[in-house]
C-alpha cells in the first residue's frame, strides 16, 4: 500500500523528532508561505491540505534549482512508492479542480 511506504520513508528519517507541538521553523514559515501563494493562484479563498503539500513540493522544487542538498522527504517517499512528485502534483491538481499541470 503507498501509504504504508510513504509513513515508512517518514519514520526512518534520521534525527530527532520533536514531542509535543512541532516548533514554527523558518522552513515552516516558508512552506506556508509557499502554500498561501498555491492557494492564491488556484483562486482559493482558504489554505488546505492540498496548498500545503503544494508548498511543500516547490520547495523541493527550490532546493533543485539550486542543485542544493536539503530536505527531501516528499521526493524521497514518492520514488519509493514508485511515483514522481510530478504525478502527486498532477494529482493535486485535479483534486483541487485545475486539471493537469
Amino acid at each position: 500500500m503507498t501509504q504504508d511506504v510513504y509513513k515508512s520513508v517518514l519514520d526512518s528519517e534520521p534525527g530527532p523528532s520533536p514531542s509535543g507541538p512541532i516548533p514554527y521553523t523558518i522552513r515552516a514559515a516558508m512552506i506556508a508561505g509557499l502554500a498561501v501563494s498555491e492557494a492564491d493562484r488556484l483562486g482559493s479563498e482558504r489554505v488546505g491540505l492540498e496548498h500545503l503539500l503544494l508548498g511543500v513540493i516547490r520547495e523541493a522544487e527550490r532546493w533543485d534549482q539550486d542543485h542544493a542538498w536539503g530536505p527531501q522527504h516528499l521526493r524521497n517517499a514518492a520514488i519509493r512508492a514508485g511515483h514522481s512528485v510530478d504525478e502527486i502534483e498532477s494529482a493535486l491538481m485535479s483534486a483541487v479542480g485545475q486539471g493537469p499541470t
